[in-house]
């Protein structure tokens, strides 16, 4: 950065040179400050670095706001306010010293302008940004009565991760106590652009795109509040944004009793009177269709109940059972016991047999026992959870969902009625019985191999890699965690990502604000992947990987990888597939020739051998003819699973690293949905040699052909 080079043009204190600075054509980016404030040094030097990149584009100014009357929302501000402008038109005012979002701003200003497209005035629900309150809204629909003397009124909701009956209950009560009475309230399901609105001026930070998905994921409650004094008493109450920091200093407020984290915290405030203004009148004011509103707006009285969910093979194969997991655990639902599933023909039948006359019968059994096709069944424990999860998955038809309940599980991840996503029983009889049909007390033969009668635990793969910050220099002391853990490392090679490679490998993703970021750090730089093997071996190695954010396995896994080599996400040294699926995709891409199923272990084979060979005694033999040999039944479930019960395991970062379903997967799993697999003798390796030799993918390219090897070293590099 030059050191020639002024970062701001000019320092404004007076109206008069205010005008003459609007009055000017062009571009113009200005800090808008209070003198007991002063200049943002963040925004000085985001000025500063623009003003490099592009000195002849935009002129960039300080601005004192006492002795500005066009500017007065903005005295007496603590945060500054950076304002885009253009030929006195404002294009964008941004709150706090938000460096990304003002380079991106003033980045696509400049560029509509060098293409000569019109640049769009700012717009706020139909208010000045300069002129008018924050908040004021012309045409407000919202009618009230003006508070009592000497009181005022403020806007709270009661965010998702609270939304459980008795939890509400209890914040109710608690504003009560602090002498809050309830003018309105309303039960409402935001949609993103609705979220968007409400937090505008948090977009372009590192974590607005997860907190738009945890506010959009469920219903929430929302508050008009009045008392004296009602905006800073109701920030009193609530506690410190940061739940950690609330429990440890101010346990008794809502935030320290119910939140989770920074953003899974209870309760939303409101700042200012400005903002309680534009909240109450959007929240309560507007008609927003996509707001879904209770008829009432008492909550339902707290009503402890289970009920039977199931993820279907359609979300599983879209790879959104993870969201899914995460809309579940947001809305504040205990999943009770969770299990990879196989289902059979006989299990479909028993479960769809109240609808045995419908056309759509033997589709929707095909969809669940095609032999590739895994579902994940759920036991959901809480407060009115079988009306709950139903109103959460919406209608059966995706389409009418889309229309009637656009934020459902159904209309965001289901295409027809078949493939719908997930199923929810439709009352507490229902939910008994299918519950009992795939969480049986007692073993039953539907659930079993014919042959054997027994179910064999048995290994199952999936994929590591240690990225472009863990490697080279971490790799030995990850490789020797892996082989402590008892990992069998199947084949392992050094190479770089071809972009088109990457792309394919995280597609999933391709629509995160993450992606492109992601993708060019992972083809940046020579990473490791490998191909590990052990019963569990999915839930196995995220277990040793740790949380995603490195600081948070610090926190709650000191000893994992992550925590100890990771930094920040995306950089947190290690991936790890996040199902059978993922890993069956990931393992194909990377290592063709590798079967993403391990071999069938010499036991089941004995005992499938010797069940094949078996007759009755002879007494029964003159009596009737030697029964044939069952049929292997490959839709046996998957041994079941302990749940991950932390809500706010997800973060904004690389992609699908939540906490998966244990997939212990038994002695059943079809083989006919993955490559054949390889014999014990062929698993490749390669002398050590070759660890430190790296290879690009070309586009079009996935992986050579492994080289074989000395059995006891891991490279597959050729």
């Amino acid at each position: 950065m030059s050191r020639g080079i002024n970062a701001v043009d000019a320092k404004i204190t007076s109206a008069d040179r205010w005008d003459d600075e609007m009055a000017k054509p062009g571009l113009l980016v200005a800090d808008v400050f209070s003198s007991w404030v002063g200049p943002c040094e963040a925004v000085l030097a985001t000025f500063k670095k623009l003003k490099t990149e592009n000195i002849e584009d935009v002129r960039f100014v300080q601005v004192q706001s006492e002795n500005i009357d066009a500017l007065a929302k903005y005295r007496d501000k603590s945060c500054p306010h950076v304002l885009v402008l253009f030929s006195g038109v404002v294009l964008r005012v941004i709150r706090g010293p938000n460096a990304p979002l003002i380079e991106r701003t003033v980045k696509e200003q400049i560029d509509l302008e060098k293409r000569g497209q019109p640049h769009k005035p700012y717009e706020d629900a139909g208010s000045s940004p300069i002129l008018d309150a924050p908040g004021d809204i012309s045409g407000s629909t919202l009618k009230l009565d003006p508070p009592a003397e000497g009181r005022d009124r403020t806007v709270a909701m009661i965010k998702p991760d609270a939304m459980n009956p008795a939890v509400v209950e209890q914040i109710l009560n608690i504003l009560s106590m602090n002498r809050f009475d309830v003018v309105k309230k309303r039960r409402v399901w935001l949609s993103n652009e609705n979220v968007r609105q409400l937090y505008k001026e948090h977009e372009g930070r590192p974590y607005f795109e997860e907190l738009m998905g945890y506010i959009s994921s469920a219903p929430l409650l929302a508050l008009i509040l009045e008392r004296e004094n009602a905006i800073e008493a109701l920030r009193e109450v609530a506690g410190p944004a940061n739940s950690k920091r609330a429990k440890e200093e101010f346990p008794k407020s809502i935030r320290g009793m119910f939140g989770t984290d920074q953003s899974r915290n209870a309760i939303h405030t409101a700042a200012t009177a400005a903002e309680a203004a534009y909240e109450m009148e959007y929240l309560f004011g507007k008609e927003v269709k996509t707001f879904e509103e209770s008829e009432s707006a008492d909550e339902p009285s707290a009503t402890l109940a289970r009920t039977f969910a199931l993820i279907k093979p359609d979300a599983i194969a879209q790879g959104k059972m993870e969201d899914i997991l995460q809309l579940i655990l947001a809305h504040g639902y205990e999943i009770e016991k969770k299990k990879e599933v196989y289902i059979s023909q006989d299990m479909a039948a028993e479960f769809f047999r109240k609808i045995q006359d419908k056309p759509y019968y033997q589709p929707a059994v095909n969809l669940l026992t095609s032999a590739s096709a895994s579902s994940l069944a759920l036991i959901l424990r809480g407060d009115n959870v079988i009306s709950g999860w139903k109103e959460m998955i919406g209608p059966f038809d995706p389409t009418k969902a889309k229309e009637v309940s656009p934020n459902s599980i159904r209309a965001l991840y289901g295409t027809d009625e078949i493939k719908n996503a997930v199923h929810g029983s439709d009352d507490e009889e229902c939910a008994v019985r299918e519950i009992n049909l795939f969480f049986p007390k007692r073993p039953s033969m539907m659930n079993v191999r014919p042959m054997t009668g027994r179910q064999v635990d048995r290994p199952e793969r999936t994929l590591g890699l240690i990225k472009p910050d863990g490697y080279p220099v971490h790799k030995e002391d990850i490789f020797a965690r892996i082989k402590t853990a008892g990992f069998e490392v199947v084949c392992e090679k050094e190479f770089t990502f071809d972009r088109k490679v990457a792309e394919t490998f995280y597609q999933e993703h391709k629509e995160r604000p993450f992606y492109e970021e992601l993708v060019t750090w992972m083809s940046s730089a020579p990473i490791s992947a490998f191909v590990l093997e052990k019963v569990g071996a999915v839930r196995a190695w995220r277990d040793l990987m740790g949380p995603t954010n490195p600081q948070k396995a610090r926190e709650e896994a000191p000893d994992s990888l992550r925590a100890l080599f990771g930094s920040e996400a995306p950089r947190n040294a290690v991936h790890g597939s996040d199902s059978q699926q993922s890993a069956q995709r990931e393992i194909t891409l990377l290592f063709p020739d590798v079967s993403p199923v391990p071999p069938k272990p010499t036991q089941i084979v004995e005992e499938e051998a010797k069940a094949s060979e078996k007759v009755d005694p002879p007494r029964a033999a003159a009596e009737q003819p030697a029964p044939a040999p069952a049929p292997a039944d490959s839709n046996a479930p998957i041994a079941e699973q302990s749940p991950a019960t932390d809500p706010a395991s997800s973060a904004p970062t690389e992609p699908s690293e939540a906490k998966p379903a244990d997939p212990a997967q038994d002695s059943t799993a079809p083989q006919d949905a993955a490559p054949a697999p390889i014999a014990a003798a062929e698993k490749v390796t390669s002398s050590r040699a070759s660890l430190h030799k790296s290879q690009t993918l070309a586009e079009g390219q996935v992986v050579p052909k492994s080289q074989h090897g000395s059995q006891n070293l891991v490279s597959t590099a050729p």
